[in-house]
């Protein structure tokens, strides 16, 4: 099995997973912290494939939204911390940064056309959709529902057809999810990342 197999392999089934754990939590601390965990271990299998297919602005905000998984993390150990810390702060100005560094390192690369702007998609929705469920928001969902689209459009136009599969896989648990926050009473929505 060659490597770039393995990292596809290991990276989808890590954000898979977590899919699985976040959308199945509806409130229960337990799967949500096994969610953002197994999240977390993806990240730097994504990060390799991200460099190896030279999706630099993907890249960068996968580095800085891993700041928000951690702090996605934390706030299952503190669900009643105050809404806007210091790693709210910390995540968001680091996706900024990286997001803008990585932004302007792909135009000088690549220039501008399709494949640099389905980038920017793929890595705001990242960002967003980690930084909304993080707080516990499920508008984040939908987010995350258009970052699988576009992920797995930007996967299966460089022929990673394993992950333009896990994109789709992971794109019904985000549909689920969306399902069980409009099932639920409107005093609990926020409750179900």
């Amino acid at each position: 099995m060659n490597t770039f197999l393995l990292l596809q392999l290991c990276g989808g089934t890590l954000y898979l997973l977590s899919k699985v754990f976040l959308s199945m939590a509806d409130g229960n601390l337990s799967l949500r912290r096994i969610g953002w965990s197994v999240y977390i271990a993806g990240v730097p299998f994504w990060m390799a494939i991200l460099w190896i297919k030279t999706d630099y602005i993907v890249l960068g905000l996968e580095f800085g939204g891993g700041l928000m998984l951690v702090y996605g993390l934390i706030k299952t150990f503190q669900p009643d911390a105050a809404p806007y810390t210091m790693w709210d702060k910390t995540a968001d100005g680091s996706c900024v940064i990286l997001f803008l560094m990585a932004l302007i390192f792909t135009i000088n690369t690549k220039g501008f056309g399709f494949h640099p702007f389905l980038e920017v998609v793929v890595a705001s929705t990242f960002a967003v959709s980690a930084m909304l469920l993080a707080r516990q928001d499920t508008r984040g969902w939908y987010v995350l529902l258009l970052m699988h689209f576009a992920t797995g459009y930007l996967m299966y136009e460089q022929q990673v057809y394993w992950l333009t599969m896990q994109q789709t896989i992971s794109s019904l648990f985000a549909l689920w999810a969306i399902y069980k926050a409009n099932q639920t009473p409107i005093a609990r929505r926020s409750c179900n990342a």
